[in-house]
């Protein structure tokens, strides 16, 4: 979460409740759920637009923009020792079949989701 919250920033300059659901086809609810866990955790602060009070927006704390950049150094140096370990080739063609895997597991869950939804309407 904290991760889309700083792509949403960088963006589009601001980050939305609404968007951050969008972004990560989550429910409001569950989006709200994990943005309060963050808030407790004093990670981030949520207010609502002074215009429309519909939206909410997302601001890093100090604490929030720390923990995302200890975290993100973690992956990166994660990734990399992966990487040596793995070698170029062999870590290109694991993520090209990640890639085509969660492709086709997308489709196969919509897929899935239009058949139920038609024989729940039919009975």
């Amino acid at each position: 979460m904290l991760l889309m919250i700083a792509r949403q920033v960088e963006e589009f300059g601001e980050a939305r409740v609404s968007s951050l659901g969008k972004a990560l086809k989550l429910s409001r609810p569950a989006v709200s759920r994990m943005l309060h866990t963050l808030k407790k955790k004093g990670y981030v602060q949520m207010k609502n637009n002074e215009k429309d009070q519909r939206f909410v927006y997302v601001y890093f704390t100090d604490r929030g923009r720390d923990v995302l950049k200890k975290e993100m150094s973690f992956a990166c140096e994660l990734m990399q020792k992966i990487r040596r370990r793995m070698g170029d080739e062999c870590m290109k063609e694991y993520l090209y079949c990640a890639e085509k895997f969660h492709e086709i597991l997308s489709e196969e869950v919509q897929n899935l989701g239009y058949s139920n939804r038609n024989e729940g309407s039919k009975r």
